[in-house]
């Protein structure tokens, strides 16, 4: 016998959305994602949104229904070559995705599967390794559902929903912050003499020895060779 345990993802490369703390957003945000899925409806957006979402979630789900006999034998088909040639690891990848979703949707379209997903990975903190583990998934088919849920909030916002605009509102001041912090960081390497070096210590540049004078910034210092001239040159050229 043994002991599994759940770790709690120790970061994330973006912010939880507000969809996935809101029960309203994840609602229509779950059905527009199932009808992008099935096609439903005409291509514009807004379109789209028009009727109350659980006939639209009906609309999406009957249909998707409807093609898992022609899916299936489309399976029954990668599985006939891959008995053929099972060394086709393209082939294999087709195979596995279709079997995965085939086997998640069998229900409700994936409604609820896509459900825990949101939950396990942004309300319970677990990574898509995790979240995978717990439904029966790989990490793999866990990142694109939350890639493709994404998009999908992306286009709500595109059409003027106010909930979805205020999310992309949010997440683009959490990549500018980002990005500044960022930049700090590199301006500050860039500026300062490696913590390794101080001023007044023998360095080597280019085989020869030296003594650092200042750091000028840019990744440039100034240093002074034996034969006592000043020089200008990167931080990264020189050895302790």
């Amino acid at each position: 016998m043994y002991t599994q345990y759940r770790k709690q993802s120790g970061g994330r490369r973006l912010p939880t959305p507000l969809w996935a703390l809101r029960s309203d957003m994840l609602r229509d945000l779950i059905v527009f994602f199932l009808q992008s899925r099935a096609l439903v409806g005409p291509t514009k957006v807004t379109e789209r949104l028009v009727g109350p979402p659980a006939a639209r979630l009906r609309r999406a789900q009957a249909i998707l229904a409807a093609r898992r006999e022609r899916q299936a034998a489309i399976l029954e088909g990668f599985r006939a070559k891959l008995a053929a040639n099972p060394g086709d690891k393209k082939l294999a990848i087709e195979a596995d995705g279709m079997e995965t979703y085939l086997r998640y949707t069998a229900q409700d379209g994936g409604l609820a599967t896509i459900a825990a997903i949101i939950f396990f990975y942004y309300r319970t903190g677990l990574d898509s390794v995790g979240t995978g583990i717990e439904l029966g998934l790989k990490s793999f088919h866990i990142r694109m559902i939350l890639w493709r849920l994404h998009r999908d909030a992306a286009k709500l916002a595109a059409a003027g929903d106010e909930r979805f605009l205020e999310n992309e509102r949010q997440l683009q001041e959490w990549r500018a912050g980002r990005n500044d912090k960022f930049e700090r960081k590199a301006r500050a390497r860039r500026s300062s003499i490696p913590s390794s070096l101080r001023v007044g210590d023998a360095v080597v540049y280019r085989n020869r020895p030296a003594t650092l004078v200042a750091a000028l910034g840019g990744g440039l210092c100034k240093i002074k060779n034996a034969a006592g001239e000043m020089l200008t040159v990167e931080l990264g050229a020189l050895e302790k």
